[in-house]
């Protein structure tokens, strides 16, 4: 199940740095790609988002370039003086990659079908015609649809085949074959032009360097997390500062992609507002979710109460999203989330609602995992005083496979 984690890699190591980019905080690690062998995260550094009163998009962006900055200048001067890095034979930085987080990014998975009277040789060239068409067709109605609102400039941030099957067989290549039915699955995703160019200025301005790639974290993740877990039906939630992001995986394809703007810092605003508190005390009311020894200290009626609020709030939407998906697909009762951990006691027992019960598992309590490091630590190697970071972790996972050596690379378009 986990060969493809290390299986049919070149036989060679690269130093890389990857950011972490959400809404809610920024992180950067120094990671030894190994595409023979287990990844090995060096160093390790994340920034949070300065929090904000009201959700403003220029603001939220200003904040996060100071953020990423912050993380960059931290790997350049903290970074590479660790004693993880003194073995290293390469210290030349090989590629950088950035992940971007909900709500940077519009996503659109997608399923084509083709069927033909006669027999196609199915090559390469074909399926790029396929896929070119799709690939036009997205940019043109994203761009229609979103620009009019945002009167901003969007441009492709992945196009990729996520599975192939010709005459009912899954395939892993294109090697002449022929086939009457072809049914392809695709993942494309678009980027604001101003929020790439503001990773890009930060990267280049710190490492001078333009060997850049930029990813969705919805890519990035969800083989990791179906492989590590051995899961083929789930639903995965990405929470962070101002959104939760949605995808629903189906028979192990990611075959629906949707976000709410309702994270975190929602819920501090709302209990900061209702309690007459101001937004640290309110997160650190958040974090204390679970802990039944810290729930005694800080926890009364009006609390509790307030908190159940703005949970049904989360809910509702979360609710309204996933049935949605539910039109096409039916709903798994696994429920897979990440989110900084903190966090995790109190979106358990979010997930835990009648709401989400109703929806998902009829009635019964759902299958709900938070990921952790404790899933990931078989397949990597962290230095020693490297804080642990699930984020990091699956891109570290995801990256040590490269999009070089990915199987469908013939067909994928990264933006670079």
């Amino acid at each position: 199940m986990f060969s493809w984690l290390f299986s049919n890699k070149k036989n060679k190591k690269e130093l890389s740095i990857i950011f972490d980019i959400g809404s809610g905080s920024v992180g950067a690690a120094l990671v030894e790609l190994s595409y023979f062998n287990k990844p090995t995260i060096l160093y390790s550094t994340r920034k949070d988002i300065a929090f904000k009163e009201e959700v403003n998009p220029d603001k939220l962006l200003s904040s996060m370039k100071i953020a990423m900055e912050s993380v960059a200048l931290n790997v350049q001067k903290i970074g590479f003086k660790n004693e993880a890095l003194v073995r290293l034979k390469n210290k030349d930085i090989g590629t950088i990659y950035c992940v971007f987080s909900s709500p940077w990014y519009l996503a659109q998975p997608k399923k084509i079908t083709q069927t033909y009277k006669d027999k196609k040789s199915i090559t390469n060239g074909f399926i790029k015609k396929i896929l070119e068409k799709e690939e036009e067709e997205f940019l043109e109605k994203t761009a229609n649809e979103y620009t009019n609102k945002h009167e901003e400039e969007l441009y492709l941030l992945e196009h990729i085949i996520t599975n192939i099957e010709v005459d009912g067989y899954e395939i892993q290549s294109i090697k002449g074959q022929e086939a009457k039915n072809i049914k392809l699955s695709i993942f494309s995703s678009l980027i604001p032009e101003k929020v790439a160019n503001t990773a890009i200025s930060v990267v280049s301005s710190v490492f001078h360097t333009d060997n850049l790639h930029l990813h969705s974290f919805s890519i990035v993740s969800f083989g990791v997390v179906r492989d590590v877990l051995d899961l083929a039906d789930f639903i995965f939630l990405d929470i962070s500062g101002e959104v939760t992001e949605v995808n629903l995986i189906s028979r192990g394809e990611l075959v629906e992609s949707g976000s709410f703007p309702f994270g975190i810092n929602t819920h501090a605003r709302l209990l900061s507002k209702k309690l007459k508190t101001n937004p640290d005390e309110a997160l650190s009311r958040i974090s204390s979710i679970g802990d039944k020894k810290r729930d005694v200290l800080v926890f009364g009626d009006i609390e509790k109460n307030t908190i159940n609020e703005t949970n049904e709030e989360w809910n509702k939407q979360f609710s309204l999203l996933v049935s949605k998906f539910s039109e096409k697909y039916t709903l798994s009762p696994n429920i897979v989330f990440t989110v900084d951990e903190k966090f995790i006691n109190f979106f358990e027992d979010s997930l835990k609602s009648d709401t989400i019960k109703n929806l998902v598992s009829y009635g019964n309590n759902p299958n709900i995992i938070s990921i952790t490091n404790d899933f990931l630590m078989e397949y990597l190697y962290i230095s020693k005083s490297v804080k642990l970071d699930p984020f990091i972790s699956i891109e570290t996972l995801f990256f040590n496979t490269s999009h070089e050596n990915y199987d469908k690379k013939d067909f994928a378009t990264f933006n670079k």
